[in-house]
């Protein structure tokens, strides 16, 4: 980030995507100009659930309220994202508030571990080495731990995180966090939705949510099935009966979404604007 910052002070390019927020005031000083984009983008926790006690919603519900999610942001965000309260962000057309809301609260964690009979769980954290997920790594931790959840770290490349340790044959992983963006092919909330949850790799051989639990599977995917042939009111009600059953079973879930920062050169592009995914949008876009 550092190398983009300093070729685009040196006027070697007119656009930098992405832009860490601490670096933002760089680019402006170097006369470019810097907008901000609510999107999709988001870190996630994904669990074995083929494995006990990641079997059990419970479970997985508690990991989430057990972490801090609002420190996270401030703290290794510069404040440039938004609580997940939903599997879409709030900026998204389609929105719902969902109906399982995982605001910081250490101690309905510990209840739900004990009504599910957890004690003593040990857990290893895997993540990508994406600096700004590796950089989530530690307080997640501590937020674990602080519950009675002993946690270690395994950090490596992303290729190798799925390779080595869920798309292989009988996995032993506990849990990982890593990102995601499938709003770079569409904004479609039945798109995004079955990305993670749908008849795929996904809950097939990751979350394995699709053998662990079939009945829930098959109700959510009956919803999205329905939604397709709706339109309007009747079509959003099916999306948000979706997005309730999925804050509920929390295979896999959003911690925050991301605030998308872009930096540009407006005295040389014509027609530039920001998105609020990852990559770049030129359509329409010209030189000055």
């Amino acid at each position: 980030d550092t190398a983009r910052t300093t070729a685009a002070q040196s006027g070697t390019i007119d656009i930098m995507e992405a832009v860490p927020a601490d670096n933002a005031s760089m680019l402006e000083a170097a006369g470019m100009e810097v907008k901000e984009v609510d999107g999709f983008n988001l870190p996630f926790l994904l669990f074995n659930t083929a494995k006990t006690p990641f079997d059990n919603a419970k479970v997985r519900q508690a990991f989430l309220y057990a972490v801090n999610t609002d420190m996270l942001i401030q703290n290794n965000m510069s404040g440039k994202a938004k609580e997940a309260t939903s599997f879409l962000p709030e900026s998204h057309p389609n929105y719902h508030k969902a109906a399982t809301q995982f605001s910081y609260d250490p101690e309905k964690a510990k209840s739900l571990l004990e009504e599910a009979g957890v004690k003593d769980l040990s857990v290893t954290l895997l993540t990508t080495d994406h600096p700004w997920i590796s950089d989530l790594a530690p307080q997640i931790k501590s937020d674990l731990e602080a519950v009675g959840i002993k946690t270690s770290i395994q950090s490596e490349a992303s290729a190798s995180l799925y390779a080595n340790n869920l798309d292989v044959e009988n996995p032993t992983f506990d849990l990982a966090l890593a990102p995601g963006d499938p709003s770079v092919f569409g904004n479609d909330p039945a798109l995004l939705i079955n990305w993670w949850y749908g008849d795929n790799v996904w809950t097939k051989q990751r979350t394995f949510w699709q053998k662990s639990d079939p009945a829930k599977f098959a109700e959510l995917k009956a919803l999205m099935d329905e939604s397709t042939q709706l339109e309007g009111d009747a079509q959003q009600e099916k999306w948000n009966e979706a997005m309730d059953l999925i804050s509920n079973e929390v295979p896999l879930y959003p911690l925050f979404h991301r605030t998308m920062i872009t930096g540009y050169n407006a005295d040389k592009l014509e027609g530039f604007e920001p998105i609020g995914t990852t990559g770049l949008w030129a359509l329409g876009v010209s030189t000055k």
